[in-house]
């Protein structure tokens, strides 16, 4: 840039007024504290204005920020904020329990996180109690003496029309982006995010949860199932085959093994995601774990819908643990401050590595457009991490976090990935929300899925990642690139129910692509059967079809790191 446009800017922003974002972030971390009284409070709590018009969202009169980490055309941005009205008059507290979902810990074997909701007119301090019990011995673990304990609320500025329709473009079909309208966007305050991590589970054993303040809905009953430790799988066996897979085909639909789980990606809210979330629990009992690859409620900067999107499938959630991987809806830029993924970060706690940093957008938009960088804007906490999952070590990467050489989730990644041991988890898979390799024509050749597979691909290819899953695409695909190195196999499950189908024109005649369907939503299951062999079914509905139709696509998967002269069955 140019030293007499940074001093214009300069001049500029010290003309104008400073405006911020009426927005503050409350974390809370305690760690096996028996008080539980707060040990780190962060808030930041400024004036707001009401806009005068739409123009004002995008408003040169505001104070502007050069932020170096955009492209040059977007250089310049305005840092201050016209949030509509001030936060929602507080209520009399509603002392119970919302949202309540499970997820993961580091070891699916032995750790557990349990986060829900309070009302946010309730006091962070408002007491809680979590006993997690083994199936016959009552009071096992008390979470709150055990584990990690973190509360997190934000303030962003949402759609807060009665009809969120009215949110959207005028003239727009009623699927596209929520854009940021002085007459309908406001403030919204989020509840509080309770987030329990309790470590030192029994591998192998199915656990009950009891949390107080009660659940809002009575029928919520928490429970989960630990993963088997050490792995069964990694028993060697001299069976053949065709023994396995006789004996696969016997066992599956009425054994659970303590090592399939769901794959879904871009599920949302409608009701094709309802019939695929309600197929998924119809299978819970012989799941272990639900993992979603990103563009999860489908929000779009209407943030009351990610309280609708919990509790719409909190029957499911609460009795199946989850992990999540973000998608381009997820990020949501805020419309005042270009802050990113407040709600997917604060509403959900996976395995962190470090606490997150969030930084803001280059560009206003709910999602990113199809070319567009997001790159270092996002990184650590739940941007990406990775699982041992019984025999099975299981990477979540972002896809909207910059991956190139020098950065955070390289720099990690390429440390983590060589460090896993595969005679204790044979099995390497990746979950990331844009898939590496694309077959249809909408999302062709993204920056953020370009960037991924330029330097992230060769370390997938070096340490024999088996698979990778991702989202995006609201179809199915599988692919198995080839060449004179291995390669894995990529797998996108993005039909998970949310709009339409991305039918197009291309021929999809890519020498990779060895399965398709653009017609049908559902999800897919990974049964890891043993350290060489794994098996991947699709689940699939369509609209005129409502139920499930197993095996509309599925494969025997070898593990060539560890090697097999065996060959797949059809």
């Amino acid at each position: 840039m140019s030293r007499s446009r940074r001093m214009a800017i300069a001049a500029t922003a010290a003309a104008s007024a400073l405006f911020v974002l009426f927005y503050w972030i409350d974390t809370v971390e305690l760690l096996s504290q028996q008080d539980h009284e707060p040990s780190t409070s962060i808030s930041i709590a400024t004036q707001f204005r009401t806009p005068d018009s739409d123009n004002d969202f995008l408003s040169s009169s505001s104070a502007l920020n050069v932020f170096e980490g955009c492209p040059e055309f977007n250089h310049v941005r305005p840092i201050g904020c016209f949030a509509r009205s001030p936060p929602p008059t507080p209520r009399p507290c509603r002392k119970c329990s919302s949202q309540i979902h499970l997820s993961s810990g580091k070891n699916v074997s032995s750790s557990i996180t349990i986060s829900f909701a309070i009302d946010y007119s309730c006091s962070k301090n408002e007491k809680v109690n979590v006993n997690i019990m083994a199936d016959g011995r009552p009071n096992d673990i008390s979470a709150n003496n055990t584990s990690t304990y973190r509360i997190k609320q934000y303030t962003s500025t949402s759609c807060m029309e009665d009809d969120p329709k009215k949110c959207k473009q005028p003239k727009s079909n009623v699927n596209e982006a929520h854009l940021c309208h002085a007459h309908s966007f406001g403030t919204y305050e989020s509840d509080w995010f309770y987030h329990i991590t309790v470590d030192g589970l029994e591998p192998d054993t199915h656990y009950s949860v009891e949390i107080d303040p009660p659940p809002c809905n009575a029928n919520t009953k928490p429970s989960f199932s630990t993963a088997a430790w050490p792995p069964s799988q990694l028993k060697k066996t001299s069976t053949s085959f065709e023994s396995i897979y006789l004996s696969h085909q016997k066992k599956a639909s009425t054994q659970h093994n303590g090592m399939k789980i769901a794959i879904v990606g871009d599920p949302g809210q409608d009701d094709e995601a309802t019939s695929t979330f309600n197929g998924i629990e119809s299978m819970k009992d012989d799941l272990l774990l639900l993992v979603v690859a990103g563009d999860l409620s489908y929000a779009n900067r209407d943030h009351r819908l990610w309280d609708k999107w919990f509790n719409k499938y909190e029957s499911l959630f609460s009795t199946l643990p989850m992990l999540v991987t973000p998608g381009n809806h997820d990020i949501e830029t805020d419309c005042c401050d270009w802050s990113v993924f407040k709600a997917y970060e604060h509403r959900f706690q996976m395995p962190e590595i470090l606490p997150a940093e969030l930084g803001y957008a280059c560009v206003q938009a709910d999602s990113s457009p199809p070319n567009y960088n997001f790159a270092g804007n996002y990184n650590y906490g739940n941007a990406y991490y990775s699982v041992v999952l019984g025999s099975a070590y299981v990477f979540f990467l972002n896809t909207y976090s910059d991956s190139s050489k020098k950065s955070p989730q390289f720099k990690w990644f390429s440390n983590e990935i060589k460090k896993v041991d595969r005679t204790v988890t044979p099995w390497l898979f990746v979950v990331t929300h844009g898939t590496l390799y694309e077959t249809y024509q909408k999302h062709l050749e993204e920056t953020g899925q370009m960037t991924m597979q330029r330097y992230m691909e060769p370390l997938f290819n070096k340490y024999k990642v088996n698979a990778v899953f991702s989202g995006h695409d609201h179809n199915y695909a599988r692919m198995q690139p080839h060449g004179k190195k291995f390669k894995p196999t990529y797998i996108t499950i993005g039909n998970g129910g949310h709009s339409r189908h991305q039918q197009d024109e291309k021929k999809h005649n890519e020498k990779w692509l060895v399965a398709m369907d653009w017609w049908s939503w559902g999800f897919g299951t990974l049964t890891v059967l043993n350290e060489t062999h794994a098996f991947w079914q699709t689940h699939f509905h369509n609209d005129t079809n409502i139920d499930f139709v197993p095996g509309t696509d599925s494969v025997y998967l070898i593990n060539e790191y560890v090697g097999s002269s065996e060959t797949t069955m059809p």
